[in-house]
């Protein structure tokens, strides 16, 4: 679940860049929020998604961005059950909404064309978790995101409910600076 809580990995994973990262943790719920660009899912519109965890085994994302020329609003579905310690069953599925512009053949061509680039983004995400090692305590940099956080707040469902206390009830939001880490980056770069 670490690339939900980093925003960093849409640059080098999904070839995406983020302009906007916030994540809000509450109860049983993270959401992660970004605002940016992708050449797959967006096609030089703004590509705008908000992936929400329900718990330790679904998220559902919302997203907009642009195919052909063409508004795209989809929504996302990952189920990942755990079979044992070391795997679980995964799921994924794509829903798009139709454009009433377009004919029904316009319709299913495009939706098939952005369900398929949804889901080559997903397996860019699978590839990385099939070589992924947990490493407890790793060594973050500030513009990571909160990872620790979203670890904790994933480990409620793997303990006895009463020793979770009050924590997760109140909700906390963390916005990433995005353009400020970029510029950080950038100037660290110069000679």
């Amino acid at each position: 679940m670490d690339n939900h809580a980093d925003w960093a990995h849409f640059g080098p994973v999904h070839h995406a860049t983020p302009t906007s990262y916030k994540s809000t943790v509450h109860k049983h719920v993270f959401t992660s929020q970004m605002i940016g660009s992708s050449a797959s899912l967006a096609e030089g519109d703004e590509l705008f998604s908000e992936a929400t965890y329900y718990g330790p085994a679904y998220m559902v994302s919302y997203m907009t961005g642009g195919m052909a020329g063409e508004e795209i609003a989809s929504r996302l579905l990952v189920a990942h059950v755990p079979i044992d310690v070391n795997a679980f069953d995964l799921r994924f599925g794509v829903m798009v909404r139709k454009n009433p512009r377009l004919s029904d053949e316009q319709n299913a061509q495009l939706i098939r064309a952005y369900s398929e680039a949804s889901r080559l983004a997903f397996l860019e995400d699978v590839a990385v978790w099939r070589t992924k090692t947990r490493i407890d305590n790793p060594l973050l940099c500030d513009g990571d995101g909160p990872i620790h956080l979203l670890r904790q707040w994933y480990n409620q469902f793997y303990v006895d409910a009463a020793s979770v206390g009050t924590r997760w009830l109140e909700s906390k939001t963390i916005v990433i600076d995005v353009e400020g880490h970029r510029s950080a980056k950038n100037r660290d770069m110069e000679p």
